[in-house]
This record gives structure tokens, sequence and C-alpha cells, in this order.
């Protein structure tokens, strides 16, 4: 059992104030251990802590490497090895980790062990409900069982408002045709639960090969880390109030105002029009494999968020009119209410649109044919909703 105080933030190196807290969790032998080694871009964990005996939660900060620290339910603490096997871990209730990694900076990871609904802790829940997004890790030869289901589902109050699934061992599956089926029906099955769901590879040779960046793109860790990089940006996240821009981003001077209370030159006001496009910009620049993106409404104007202007403004137009196509069919039908979208395909492109709630403004994305519908509609899920704030 967990006796440890589950509000308390260990040291991980953070000096500017609480990391963005991440979440991992998933049934024994799901992966999560592989997950946190694929954000590490290293084999830091054992590839398995073991099946029997309890599991002891992990939390991975940023900073400069060290031993990791085993603390015991008596509160005492040791430095383990280089290279700890599972046998190390015997008897640890936590197990606290630093790395150095770049992309871990503003970070923290914490692998929650979940085993059987019934069997989940106080503390478990209180861990979950101090994190600021959670990855629910499955496995790709069996994912998202009943029991997964029944554990995410009990957890519906601790689970925070960004949440994601991730598929692991995806290069075991024979082919691109497998890894799309299994993401298709991941994605339809939980509607409602993760916003994303993304592919990961984490055989440990894939992982040491993840130092490079084309390394990592293979193994799905540079789309993971993108999605939590988009989750930590203010602008995508809906926790907390929208706070002020981080004095790290980059200063935009505000449009002339005759208002004589109007912000400075240092800081553009929240509810600017410039200030919401460079927002989704920023959300497109995020996604992978886009070959065009971009906001179209009814009076014939497009706003280009990624891509040439020209492509941008012939895909609004397509999307307009299949809209309007697909509204009146909706109601010939007798269909209650509008479409919400649609894709279309073709052999070497992807299509897919979206109306955006409360407005006449539909958000539409282009990629390539051979990047995943489940990634596809992801992508599109996080325009929509960033578009929808705006």
């Amino acid at each position: 059992m967990l006796k440890q105080n589950p509000e308390a933030v260990y040291d991980t190196g953070e000096s500017a104030g609480k990391p963005f807290r991440v979440a991992i969790c998933g049934e024994v032998r799901s992966g999560k251990s592989t997950l946190v080694n694929l954000l590490l871009r290293a084999n830091v964990l054992p590839a398995s802590l073991g099946d029997d005996g309890p599991r002891p939660v992990i939390t991975v900060g940023h900073g400069p490497r060290c031993p990791m620290i085993a603390v015991y339910p008596d509160g005492s603490r040791d430095k383990l090895a280089a290279d700890p096997d599972t046998l190390a871990f015997a008897g640890a209730e936590r197990i606290e980790v630093q790395h150095g990694t770049k992309t871990l900076a503003g970070f923290e990871l914490i692998e929650i062990p979940l085993t059987r609904a019934e069997e989940i802790s106080e503390d478990q829940r209180a861990l979950l409900r101090g994190a600021d997004v959670m990855i629910w890790v499955t496995i790709a030869s069996q994912a998202w069982r009943l029991t997964e289901k029944t554990i995410v589902e009990t957890l519906a109050e601790e689970r925070p408002g960004h949440a994601l699934i991730a598929i692991t061992r995806a290069d075991k599956l024979r082919s691109d045709g497998d890894r799309q089926r299994i993401a298709d029906r991941v994605m339809k099955e939980t509607a409602g639960i993760f916003s994303d769901c993304l592919m990961v590879s984490g055989a440990r040779k894939l992982i040491k090969g993840a130092s490079n960046a084309e390394g990592w793109e293979q193994t799905g860790g540079a789309g993971l880390q993108a999605l939590l990089n988009g989750f930590r940006d203010p602008a995508a996240t809906d926790r907390e109030p929208r706070p002020e821009p981080e004095a790290a981003a980059p200063a935009r001077q505000p449009e002339p105002a005759s208002d004589p209370a109007a912000p400075g030159p240092d800081r553009a006001p929240e509810d600017a029009p410039l200030s919401g496009t460079d927002t989704l910009r920023q959300v497109a620049a995020t996604l992978r494999g886009l070959s065009a993106a971009g906001l179209a409404d009814a009076s014939g104007e497009c706003l280009v968020l990624d891509g040439e202007d020209a492509h941008c403004r012939a895909l609004a137009e397509t999307c307009r009119a299949s809209f309007a196509t697909l509204a009146g069919s909706y109601g010939f039908m007798g269909a209650d209410g509008a479409p919400e979208g649609a894709e279309i395909a073709t052999v070497r492109h992807r299509l897919l649109y979206a109306a955006i709630p409360g407005s006449d403004r539909l958000v539409f994305l282009a990629c390539e044919a051979p990047t995943s519908i489940g990634t596809a509609r992801s992508a599109l899920n996080r325009l929509r909703d960033a578009a929808a704030r705006f």
C-alpha cells in the first residue's frame, strides 16, 4: 500500500515553481516504465518491475542525472546502483529519479501502479487528482480491455482535464494497416474519455536510438512530447484560467489602441484577435504530418494556420461545399441537428474538417495518407478545441 503524502512535490530539480505533472497509468506489464524511458530518450528504468508484491510509485523530475533513490515505508532512503535490476525495487514504496534530458524540463512524470478497480487506494486517487494530464498505457496486442475500461471509469472524478491513451509495442504489429485498425478501434471505444490516441514503439534498442531526432520520431516519442508540450501551453489547457504569457515567450507588439487604459507594449490583451491567431498557429505547429490547416467561415474567408495560402483557401472552399451538402442531406434523411464534420480520403492524402460549436466556422487539416487516421482525428480535435476558445 502507498503511505506517501500524495500532495508532496518531490525534489525534481525545478526552481521555477511547480512542474507540469504527467500521471502515467495502466495495468501491470502494459508498458508504463517503457513509456517513461521513451520520454527520457534513454533506458533508465528496468523493462519490468516484476509481477509480485506491491509496486512502487516512480517520480521523475528534470535535473542533473544522479543515482535513483528508493524510499521505503519506514521513511529510510537508499541510493540505488546504476542500471538497477528489478530486485533493487523490492520493498520500496517510491522511487525518485532525476534526469537531464532537455525535453523533460518543466515536467514531472509520475508512474502510478494500478491493478484492479476495487484495489485503487485513496493515495493513488490523490496522486491522479494532483496531475495536469493522464496518459493511460495499453498494450497493442490486447488494447483497451474491459478491465482497463473499468479502472478508468472508476477514476472518473479524479482524472485531470487532459487525458490521452498510448498504445505500446506498436513495433510488434505486422503492418501499418494493423496499427491503424487498432488505433481506430481504440479511438472509437474511448471517445469522450481521451482526447488523443497514439502508437508508440518502446523496444529497448529503439529507445537507445531515440537520442537523435529521427530515431525519436520513429518511436512515437516525439509526437507524445509534442502533445504534452501543447497541454502545458496555457492556451491549450483548460484546467485553470489562462495565465498571463510567460516571460520567456516572445513578446509581440500590440495593435494601436485608443483606450488610454490599454496594455503597454510588453503585454497584449488576452482577447486580442492576433493573440488568438498566434495561439492557433502554435497548436498547429505541434501537430505532426500536416500539409495544411486553417479556419473557414461562411463568408468565404479563410484563416491560414499552416501551409501555403492558395492550397489552404482551396481546401477551405472544398470543406464549405462538402459541409453544405452534408447539412442538406442530413435534413433530407430526417437526422437531428447538423453534421459535426467529415473525412475525405484519397490514395495519397486525407482531408478532415469539423464544425466549431457555437459558430459558423469550420476547422480543417490535410495530411499525407500514411498518417494514421487516429492521429489525424486527434490533431483535428485539438485544433477545434483551441479554436472554440477564441
